[in-house]
C-alpha cells in the first residue's frame, strides 16, 4: 500500500491538476488518497468538497488555519501504507511513479527518502541542480542526494510509525507563507542509518518551478519568495531570467531513440557554456551528443571488430552496435564486470535492435584476448584503468585502429592524463572533443 498525503494551499488551479493527475496515474493499483488543506481562501475547499462527493478514492481533512507543513503530521496516523508519499499541490504525475517507487525501495534496503524529481531540473524549471551521485542495485538507478530532497518524497511507513520522525515548519522566514522543514526531515532519515535519494529522472512535473507559473501568478510567488530570506525576490528573479535566457535543446538521441534524456549533471561548464546544454540518460553513460558521435563515427569508418570496455547499461554498445547493423557488417565485445548491469544492458541492446551484431560478455577487461585485429576501441570502463587497457590491447590494435576514450574533461583527471601519457609515450594521437564529460579521438599511433 502507498498511502498519499497532498498538502493544499491556495493554488486551486494546481491542486486540481495534481489530483487529477493523480488518480489517472493509479487507477488499480494499492494506494490511498488523502488531502488536508491548511485553511485555503481561493477555492480549494469548495473544489475539494465537490470532488469528495463523487470519488471515493480521496479523503478530505480540513484545518481551521495554516498549519503550514506540520499539517502532514496530522494526518500520518491515518495512513496505512508500508510506504508514506508526501505531495505538495504543485506536482503533476506521470505515467509509471507508482511502478517506479515501488521498484526503488524493493532494490535499495536502505533507501528511507525517495524524490519523484530528478537531480538537475527539467527545461522549464527555474531550479538548481543538486548535488548527488549515482548508486545502482538490483537494475535500478537512483541518485544518493549529498543534502535534502525536498518534501515532496516517499518514505517508509516505519520512520513515522516506528521511528517518531515527524515534519516540522522552518522557523525563519515571515508572512503567512509556512514552509516544511525539508532539510529537518531528510537529517532525520540519514540520522536513521537511510539514505535520501532524487529519481534516475523525472516521474512528476513540478509545476510550481515553471516560468510560466510565476508568469501566471506572479503576485503569489512574490509573497512567496518574500518568505525566504535565503533567496528572496531579488534571488527568484535573477533565477528566472536566467532560464529565460537558457537555450532549449533538443533531449533526444538519434542513433537510440527511445532514451529519455535530460540535461546534464556535469557542474563545470564546457568553455564559456553551461553542461545542461548537453543531454544525459544517466550519471555514467556517455552523453546523449557522444552517443550520436559514435554512431556516426562507426558508420563513417565501417570497423569489422570493435571493442568496448566498460558496458554499464548497454546505451552505447547500441549506438555501436546500431551503427552495424545499418553498416551491413561487423561485430562489437562490450565488456563488464557488474552482472546486474550486464543483464539490464543486454536487454536494452536487443531493445535498440543491436542484438546480431553486439556480444556482452562477463568479463574483466585486462583479462580478456580478442579474437581478432581491432578496428575500433572505445574505453570507458572504471577511469584508473582505460589506461592499462590500451596497453594491453595494443598489439591487437589494427595500424590506424580508431580509438575513443571517454572522460577525459580536465575534472576527470585520471583519464585525461592517461590519455596524455599515451601520447608521450608515441602510442596514440588524436584530439580532444569538448563535452561535459570529455571525448578523446584517435588513432593507434
Amino acid at each position: 500500500m502507498l498511502s498519499t498525503i497532498i498538502l493544499s494551499w491556495n493554488r486551486a488551479h494546481l491542486l486540481r491538476r495534481t489530483i487529477e493527475s493523480y488518480l489517472a496515474t493509479t487507477v488499480g493499483e494499492a494506494t490511498e488518497l488523502f488531502v488536508v488543506d491548511n485553511a485555503s481562501s481561493d477555492g480549494s475547499v469548495e473544489y475539494l468538497k465537490s470532488l469528495a462527493a463523487v470519488e471515493p478514492r480521496l479523503r478530505t481533512i480540513f484545518l481551521s488555519d495554516n498549519h503550514g507543513g506540520e499539517a502532514y503530521n496530522e494526518v500520518i496516523p491515518l495512513t496505512s501504507g508500508a510506504l508514506v508519499h508526501l505531495s505538495e499541490n504543485d506536482q503533476e504525475f506521470l505515467p509509471g511513479w507508482v511502478a517506479h517507487v515501488r521498484a526503488a525501495f524493493a532494490a535499495f534496503s536502505d533507501l528511507g527518502q525517495l524524490s519523484l524529481h530528478g537531480c538537475v531540473p527539467e527545461d522549464e524549471e527555474a531550479w538548481e541542480p543538486k548535488p548527488c551521485h549515482l548508486r545502482f542495485s538490483r537494475g535500478a538507478l537512483l541518485y544518493e542526494a549529498h543534502a535534502n530532497v525536498g518534501t515532496s518524497s516517499i518514505l517508509r511507513g516505519e520512520l513515522f510509525r516506528e521511528r517518531a520522525v515527524r515534519i516540522r515548519n522552518l522557523h525563519q522566514g515571515s508572512g503567512s507563507f509556512k514552509f516544511p522543514a525539508d532539510g529537518d526531515l531528510s537529517n532525520d532519515v540519514k540520522a536513521l542509518g537511510f539514505f535520501v535519494a532524487w529519481s534516475d529522472r523525472y516521474w512528476v512535473r513540478n509545476l510550481g518551478h515553471f516560468v510560466t507559473e510565476f508568469d501566471t501568478n506572479a503576485d503569489y510567488y512574490r509573497a512567496n519568495y518574500e518568505s525566504k530570506p535565503w533567496l528572496g525576490v531579488s534571488g527568484w528573479q535573477e533565477r528566472i531570467e536566467r532560464q529565460r535566457a537558457q537555450p532549449r535543446a533538443t533531449r533526444a538521441s538519434l542513433a537510440v531513440p527511445a532514451l529519455i534524456g535530460m540535461p546534464e549533471k556535469t557542474a563545470q561548464p564546457v568553455g564559456v557554456l553551461p553542461a545542461r546544454l548537453w543531454s544525459m540518460v544517466d550519471g555514467f553513460t556517455a552523453e546523449l551528443e557522444v552517443l550520436d558521435f559514435l554512431y556516426a563515427l562507426v558508420r563513417l569508418t565501417k570497423p569489422r571488430y570493435a571493442i568496448e570496455t566498460g558496458t554499464w547499461l548497454g546505451h552505447t554498445a547500441s549506438a555501436i552496435g546500431r551503427a552495424l547493423v545499418d553498416n551491413g557488417f561487423g561485430s562489437l565485445v562490450t565488456l563488464d564486470v557488474n552482472q546486474e548491469a550486464l543483464a539490464v544492458a543486454a536487454k536494452n541492446i536487443d531493445a535498440a535492435g543491436a542484438t546480431q551484431t553486439t556480444t556482452p560478455l562477463l568479463c574483466e577487461s585486462l583479462a580478456f584476448t580478442p579474437q581478432e585485429s581491432i578496428d575500433f576501441a572505445l574505453f570507458d570502463s572504471e577511469t584508473h584503468l582505460r589506461e592499462a587497457e590500451f596497453r594491453r590491447f595494443y598489439d591487437w590494435l589494427a595500424p590506424g585502429a580508431l580509438v575513443v576514450f571517454h572522460d577525459t574533461a580536465l575534472h576527470h583527471a585520471v583519464v585525461g592524463d592517461a590519455v596524455k601519457r599515451l601520447v608521450s609515450d608515441g602510442l596514440l594521437a588524436g584530439i580532444e572533443l569538448p563535452t561535459p564529460r570529455g571525448v578523446f579521438v584517435g588513432k593507434r599511433a
